[in-house]
């Protein structure tokens, strides 16, 4: 049975006559006592079937990851999984194996039945590893400092596994191939950026120009969990959770003097024409690094005198991880791998420009759309960056002018918990059903790749997504910052040339919109509980803010470039055939 599942999807079927006719292909089987969990491609989303022994569909859930993450493009233009699951033969347990980042993430079940978003564990990336499942005496034993096993508990009457049986899930892990690469020479630059120590990736970054150049692509290239590089860590620091801790609240850069300001400048000139090899680069940050003098050699930083704290306030992390991604950018040797790593996408679709604007990263994405201008122009190796190019489930609606014009915060932070007319989604992977539903701004932030749907019934509510998960969408971000990076993409035509799922240019896109924030600016009142949490103690987000405005500024910037109007002027008209 287990030889037919992994032959192909065809094949699973007529085994299988229950199965839903559109599975494309399967990726992965896990074998349980109690049948077989199947994860497969359906409808171009990632779904996960459990199968009965005798080839019953017992359910079908889809999971909340992007299927283009999982699979690895081949020359023939078909593509192999890159990820399996796994359950070590315990139907209580259930992995998600990371076939790029080899790290595990743990699938959840929520309160509908299906699965919540992947949560990281925080493990570096893992080259083998074993694992096992022990049950427990008791619960008392859990407690204990030793771990002490017994034989699986069977139910005499039903001789079956009892289910009710306390166990834990024991791995042992290969995360170096030797001794000796366990504590890298030159520190590792993931968990330095990981941890938002400004000081140790400037060490190790300057280290890095005297590294050999076989070692190079394995510290700049690192990967953990989640198919995540080192821009995508240095993203995830870069935004602040609350409007309290958010640090990024300047136009400009304050710890730019204005002779930096110019030596930036030059040395983006100069960037512009990069060089054909790693000495003529290096030549080049040695005469233009502000912090490296003329006859200082490489070596004079002393490890002793970095410092090496771990910064816990959030505005403080936010802020250094800002400055990690500047130094990230400017350094010449990660420069030379700065578009592959920036086309790279994680568990959920995104490049490290993408996640910067789905997260209101705006200095972040700035950095590195400016930096990836640099290096190749407006390529298209530029425009794969800055729009969705893996998985068959993207759409031009998500590309990231559409996102950067569309991303304002929670209704929550401006309705309170007045019931107010607005487009509501109810989201079953996160729970959102029923009488609670999320915003449009949090369907699309918070549950991407979730199974959210638009409610058919009156749209009269307020948000409840802060109740039912992290809320992302409680921080405006810097608009001054968010201007200024769409400025820069409406130069691109290739940005502003593509249609939306619904057919709109960007201009009717930001018309519509408009209309929408201007009902919107009409109500001032904004009532809400007076106390700062629920009975359960989750945080009350702020709910006195003004209503989103940016799609006005927005809208005004795109019509002030004609090259955008003559663009929506010639929508629909066939070009003249140049052969």
């Amino acid at each position: 049975m287990i030889g037919i599942l992994y032959e192909d999807a065809w094949t699973l079927n007529e085994t299988c006559p229950s199965l839903p006719s559109s599975i494309k292909q399967v990726l992965s089987v896990a074998v349980d006592l109690t049948g077989f969990c199947v994860l497969c491609e359906k409808q171009s989303r990632v779904h996960l079937l459990r199968i009965s022994c005798v080839g019953k569909l017992l359910s079908d859930h889809p999971i909340p990851v992007n299927l283009g993450a999982l699979t690895q493009n081949k020359k023939d233009d078909s593509y192999e999984c890159m990820t399996t699951v796994q359950n070590f033969g315990d139907e209580a347990i259930l992995l998600l194996n990371d076939g790029f980042g080899g790290g595990f993430q743990p699938l959840l079940r929520n309160i509908s039945g299906g699965y919540k978003q992947l949560s990281y564990t925080g493990l570096d990336r893992i080259l083998q590893y074993g694992m096992g499942i022990r049950y427990f005496a008791s619960s008392g034993e859990i407690k204990s400092a030793s771990i002490c096993s017994e034989q699986i508990s069977v139910d005499k009457k039903n001789n079956s596994l009892n289910k009710n049986a306390n166990r834990i899930l024991l791995m042992v892990a290969l995360v170096s191939p030797s001794p000796e690469c366990t504590l890298p020479d030159f520190g590792s630059l993931m968990q330095a950026i990981f941890f938002c120590q400004l000081d140790v990736v400037i060490a190790i970054l300057k280290n890095l120009l005297n590294a050999p150049i076989e070692s190079q692509p394995a510290i700049v290239c690192e990967q953990i969990e989640g198919n995540r590089n080192i821009f995508h860590v240095a993203v995830q620091n870069a935004y602040s959770r609350t409007n309290a801790d958010h640090a990024d609240v300047d136009a400009t850069d304050s710890r730019l003097s204005t002779a930096s300001q110019k030596l930036t400048l030059l040395r983006r000139k100069l960037l512009r024409h990069a060089p054909t090899t790693r000495a003529k680069a290096h030549q080049q940050q040695q005469l233009f690094s502000p912090e490296t003098g003329k006859d200082e050699p490489e070596s004079a930083v002393s490890s002793d005198l970095i410092n090496k704290r771990i910064p816990l306030a959030a505005k403080e992390r936010q802020a250094k991880s800002i400055e990690i991604i500047r130094e990230l950018c400017k350094n010449s040797v990660v420069r030379e791998y700065s578009i592959d790593l920036m086309r790279q996408r994680d568990i959920n679709g995104h490049s490290p420009f993408e996640t910067a604007i789905y997260q209101r990263a705006y200095s972040a994405a700035q950095l590195m759309c400016q930096t990836a201008i640099d290096v190749k122009d407006w390529s298209q190796d530029v425009v794969d960056i800055l729009m969705p190019s893996v998985g068959s489930d993207d759409t031009n609606e998500d590309s990231s002018l559409f996102i950067l014009c569309a991303k304002d915060t929670c209704s929550y932070t401006w309705t309170g918990e007045e019931h107010t007319p607005q487009k509501i989604y109810e989201c079953k992977t996160c729970g959102l059903v029923g009488t609670l539903c999320c915003c449009t701004e949090c369907a699309l932030l918070c549950h991407r790749n979730h199974d959210c749907k638009l409610k058919k019934t009156s749209p009269t509510a307020y948000c409840d997504c802060w109740e039912k998960c992290e809320c992302k969408a409680l921080v405006t971000g810097n608009n001054a910052k968010r201007e200024q990076l769409l400025s820069g993409m409406l130069q691109c035509p290739a940005l502003f040339d593509g249609l939306n799922s619904k057919g709109e240019h960007i201009l009717l896109f930001l018309a519509r919109t408009l209309i929408e924030q201007e009902g919107y600016t009409k109500r001032s009142k904004r009532p809400g509980p007076t106390t700062t949490t629920t009975a359960y103690g989750v945080p009350i987000p702020e709910h006195d803010l003004e209503p989103p405005k940016f799609a006005r500024k927005a809208l005004d910037l795109a019509i002030g470039n004609w090259d955008v109007v003559k663009s929506l002027l010639v929508v629909g008209i066939k070009k003249p055939n140049t052969h």
